[in-house]
């Protein structure tokens, strides 16, 4: 069962703009995007670090799925800070990329996903949804068919200090 996460944000947007800007500022990218890593992994049934990797698929790994921010935006309230993503897979298997892409897009948007693991320390994205419908494409490495496919979406990471949000 998901954990249900609640947060003020009317206290908190009544606290100074200094107070609130610092959790952003403090925010590790690259806890985000392990973050993101596992929440597609979850998503499309797939293995961090083994089928799915943080920013790039590994040269030595023939098929798999990279996870990378590409566009950190703060939004203009201090709580949310927008980042856009791209989940980029490359298979020999045609039919097992679309399946793994489709199954991760239809099962966005999420709203209050909490991760957490030996590898992630907590973070909570308020929203991860698609900007844009996945796209597939053909390609040809060393006279062998691969298929690839581009996943583009938004998340938005919760920046709030943990003494505003209660489970």
């Amino acid at each position: 069962m998901k954990k249900e996460i609640k947060y003020d944000l009317a206290t908190y947007r009544s606290l100074p703009y200094e107070t609130r800007r610092a959790p952003r500022e403090a925010l590790d990218f690259v806890n985000v995007e392990r973050g993101l890593t596992q929440i597609f992994a979850d998503l499309g049934g797939l293995e961090v670090d083994r089928e799915i990797f943080r920013h790039a698929i590994p040269q030595h790994q023939k098929d798999g799925y990279g996870v990378r921010l590409f566009r950190v935006a703060p939004g203009s309230e201090t709580d949310v800070c927008k980042i856009e993503l791209t989940v980029w897979g490359r298979s020999g298997n045609h039919d097992e990329l679309r399946r793994n892409m489709s199954r991760m897009a239809l099962r966005l948007p999420l709203n209050n996903e909490l991760v957490q693991n030996d590898l992630v320390s907590p973070v909570i994205f308020s929203a991860i949804f698609l900007t844009e419908p996945i796209s597939f494409s053909p390609r040809y490495e060393n006279a062998q068919a691969q298929t690839e496919g581009v996943l583009l979406a938004e998340a938005w990471v919760l920046t709030l200090p943990e003494s505003f949000l209660t489970s």
